[in-house]
């Protein structure tokens, strides 16, 4: 591992460490994150955990409004979700099982995250969501991809929102606004994102057998006590879960 990359590592420890504390991670995060912070004005906080659908969720949602919304998004931070809370503003969290998480999160960074980082870092994310979950809807990563319509009337009965719900039949146009959005923010290159429309069969399938390596790699014994906590977690928002 050279500098850079040891650099990099460490600075994302702290991030994560202060990632549950709104009152650090917001103003530091602000000169950076901008538009995607948390504020007052915010109409809608949708957040998970890195490569839970929040693209898709994201896209999906600005797709079937019928103007342009103030959205808090993106930072992964239960920092989001806690200032939410407090501000009174509709929250939607996304939770993925901690095997394909955490293994895609790799595949998608490898030179900043190993088993073992992407592994804590997803246990201080979701222990922090258990403490605010009765404020937020909690949608699995799977309803969210099959049905996010859904997830959305159920965000408009807990608020008493009236947020424009997302139809099946829109699922395509959703996913070229995701590619257009991850192409204009740079994070994802000409093709979209890894899971596209665009990509092909064979392309697909060549990053299906590569996140077969990469589980490997998370269950192998030395990570045994992390991978246990992780799932355990996830159990226990999954059954919480509000869909």
């Amino acid at each position: 591992m050279n500098l850079v990359q040891s650099k990099n590592r460490f600075l994302r420890t702290i991030r994560t460490f202060i990632s549950v504390y709104p009152s650090i991670y917001l103003p530091i995060s602000r000169v950076k994150k901008g538009g995607w912070l948390v504020s007052k004005d915010t109409k809608i906080v949708i957040e998970g955990f890195p490569r839970s659908g929040n693209s898709y969720a994201e896209a999906a949602f600005r797709f079937s409004q019928k103007s342009d919304l103030k959205i808090a998004h993106h930072c992964h931070s239960a920092a989001q979700l806690m200032a939410a809370k407090r501000w009174r503003i509709p929250a939607l969290v996304i939770i993925r099982n901690p095997l394909d998480a955490c293994s895609s999160l790799i595949m998608h960074e490898p030179e900043l995250f190993t088993a073992k980082n992407a592994l804590k870092e997803y246990i201080t994310f979701h222990e922090a969501i258990m403490r605010v979950h009765d404020w937020c809807v909690v949608a699995s990563f799977e309803m969210v991809i099959e049905d996010f319509g859904e997830v959305v009337r159920k965000v408009n009965i807990k608020y008493g929102s009236d947020f424009e719900e997302f139809e099946k039949t829109d699922s395509e146009e959703a996913f070229s606004l995701l590619d257009s959005l991850s192409s204009e923010r740079g994070t994802a290159s000409f093709k979209g994102e890894p899971y596209s429309i665009k990509r092909s069969t064979a392309e697909k399938r060549e990053r299906q057998l590569a996140k077969q390596e990469l589980r490997a790699e998370i269950t192998k014994n030395h990570n045994k006590r992390l991978l246990d906590r992780a799932e355990s977690i996830y159990q226990d928002l999954y059954r919480i879960k509000d869909i």
